[in-house]
């Protein structure tokens, strides 16, 4: 067997049609699975928010934690929610033992209308200010800062603004992120290849839609780490590894076939009418 590893999904997104005690139930389920691809007796799975203006899920969370509050299927407990020793995360335990690190995080649409994604911070940024002041707010809360792929964002002149701002960031304190949204039929990302040459780090993540169905996405895409985090410390060691240039990112995700793209695409538009 080999070493314990570290499964990471780092954009997460928890919506109100979800059945909570399912989503958690799914995310276990895909680290899991990835855990068996790598021949792993034991794992570690942890879900990074990137929750929007409105959303704070996280703080709920917290509070349920903080009363004792479970999360329940129905009558049943179903998860136990656990405050750690950092205010950004909390520790999820199943009725069945299974566990679960969640962080807190946010995302962020900056003035050029770029996403980005705060992530391992439980701090609340507002919406408008540019890339770069967003950026580096991020970074003075304690947080990492990581712009999603975007089809729509990253072509045009808000995808020549982001390639013009990549040059000036270092690898151990920004990322690029990819999305289990990505189509195959379309070509591979200009700033994907502008950060591989740079040497900065592309993160993948399961990026849920406001879809009911959806709750079945976290952790089916990410990255992961042969290391074991502290159970108290999550967030402070994530970062760590993260910003070590030492440390292998080993991502995992497939990209979206054309009928699920068409299909997620048309549903979403659906949400927003």
């Amino acid at each position: 067997m080999n070493a314990i590893r570290t499964f990471i999904d780092p954009h997460v997104h928890i919506h109100d049609c979800f059945p909570l005690h399912k989503f958690f139930d799914a995310a276990w389920v895909n680290f899991a699975a990835q855990a068996y691809e790598h021949d792993l007796a034991e794992f570690c799975g942890v879900l990074l928010l990137t929750e929007s203006h409105g959303a704070d899920w996280f703080t709920w969370l917290t509070k349920m934690a903080n009363e004792g509050e479970p999360i329940r299927d129905g009558y049943r407990e179903a998860w136990s929610v656990c405050r750690t020793e950092e205010k950004c995360s909390l520790l999820l335990r199943s009725h069945r033992g299974e566990e679960l690190v969640l962080i807190a995080g946010r995302q962020i649409v900056t003035k050029e209308k770029l996403e980005v994604s705060a992530l391992l911070t439980e701090t609340v940024f507002p919406d408008g200010a540019s890339l770069a002041t967003t950026v580096e707010g991020i970074r003075n809360s304690g947080g990492l800062p990581m712009v999603p792929w975007g089809m729509w964002q990253w072509w045009g002149e808000r995808g020549k603004m982001l390639s013009n701002f990549l040059p000036s960031q270092r690898t151990e304190e920004f990322f690029l992120g990819d999305t289990s949204d990505r189509p195959k039929f379309l070509a591979y990302p200009l700033p994907f290849i502008q950060a591989e040459q740079q040497g900065l780090r592309i993160l993948p993540g399961s990026d849920p839609l406001p879809i009911r169905s959806d709750y079945r996405r976290p952790g089916s895409a990410g990255f992961s780490i042969a290391a074991e985090m502290r159970e108290q410390r999550p967030a402070q060691d994530l970062k760590q590894w993260m910003q070590d240039p030492s440390v292998r990112i080993i991502p995992y995700h497939s990209d979206e076939t054309f009928f699920r793209f068409t299909k997620n695409f048309l549903a979403r538009r659906k949400v927003k009418m």
